[in-house]
Order: structure tokens, then C-alpha cells, then sequence
């Protein structure tokens, strides 16, 4: 009976809504080979953080970095393609600009042969009445030139 009552604990306790995987990543590499696009569906009800939140407002800014590799640099920082809207969001009692529907960025990169890229996403993910802990989540890319 313990460990019925054990198991069934686990599979509640493990469910998707106490689960951080409220965003599905992607990457490819752009039709010009210049850039890495990051996308991430972000599910409904849910929201990222932008680069363009003011510091100290409370919530981590998504950020993204690719891995260092002889094969491939990366040129410049990241930029945020996706739109943003500023809010007042009652988890942090501040201003802070949020991306719903859809997170999208570009890196800059220059790829000299064939390779894996693999970089990470470092977030944090909200709704109306709670926010998860921000984590990584990496990802990797085939380039074949």
C-alpha cells in the first residue's frame, strides 16, 4: 500500500504543470549562413522576460550564448527579434517587458567547416500567478557548408 500510495505521489508530484517545459527551442541556420535563429514556442498563458526589462525589476532577461569551437566564432552578442510589451507584473511588484507566442533572436556566427553548434538558452518562465526558477536548456545545430 506504501508504495502504491509512493508511485501515485511521484506521477502528481512530476505532472506537466509543476514541469518548466513551457517552451519548445529550435535553431537553424538563416538563408544568408551569417546567423544562428533561435526560436522558442512559448505555450499559452505563459511568458519570457526581454533584454528589455529594466535591471533590478526582479525577473532573469533570457539570454543566449553559443559554445566556444575552433569551427565556429561567434560575432557579436545576441539580438532579440521577437516583440515585447511592457507590463506591470505583480510576481515582481515592477515594470518588466515580457514575450509572449513566441521568442526569436539572432546570432551572429562564422562557420569555417562542418560542425555542431551547440550553445544555451538561460530563462526564466511566468504566468499570471507564478514564475519557475530560471534554468538552461542547450541546443545544438548541424552545419554543413
Amino acid at each position: 500500500m506504501i508504495r502504491l500510495f509512493l508511485f501515485l505521489f511521484l506521477v502528481a508530484f512530476y505532472h506537466p504543470v509543476f514541469t518548466q517545459n513551457h517552451v519548445k527551442w529550435n535553431a537553424y541556420l538563416s538563408e544568408n549562413k551569417e546567423e544562428i535563429i533561435l526560436t522558442g514556442a512559448i505555450e499559452k498563458g505563459w511568458h519570457l522576460y526581454s533584454n528589455s526589462t529594466p535591471e533590478n525589476s526582479g525577473p532573469v532577461p533570457v539570454e543566449v550564448l553559443l559554445n566556444k569551437n575552433k569551427k565556429y566564432k561567434q560575432i557579436g552578442k545576441a539580438k532579440e527579434i521577437s516583440a515585447s510589451k511592457f507590463i506591470y507584473d505583480a510576481n515582481f511588484g515592477s515594470n518588466v517587458a515580457i514575450i509572449e507566442n513566441e521568442y526569436v533572436a539572432s546570432i551572429p556566427i562564422k562557420v569555417k567547416n562542418d560542425c555542431i553548434v551547440s550553445g544555451e538558452v538561460y530563462y526564466m518562465i511566468c504566468n499570471d500567478s507564478m514564475c519557475f526558477p530560471p534554468i538552461t536548456v542547450e541546443f545544438n545545430l548541424t552545419i554543413n557548408k
